[in-house]
């Protein structure tokens, strides 16, 4: 289930959704990616500059989470599942 999404003048990619061992997210100009769970708490983070980010998610429990791109122009906040 790939999720391509513009947003103004931003497109961005994360997949898969839902997810298992690992997220993939593709954007212009990454400066932060931020993964929180369903109660707001930050499981990843990690401050990269590219276009790029792999994010491995194994210990990750089962459940809702959230993340949030913050690139040089603009911040995206997409929910993922799981499964």
């Amino acid at each position: 289930n790939t999720n391509i999404e513009n947003h103004a003048n931003f497109s961005f990619n994360i997949y898969p959704n839902p997810f298992d061992n690992e997220i993939n997210i593709f954007a212009n100009n990454i400066n932060k990616v931020s993964i929180y769970n369903s109660i707001g708490q930050v499981v990843y983070q990690i401050m990269q500059t590219g276009n790029q980010i792999k994010v491995e998610t194994t210990k990750f429990e089962h459940g809702v989470y959230f993340v949030e791109i913050i690139t040089s122009n603009d911040v995206i906040i997409k929910k993922l599942i799981k499964d």
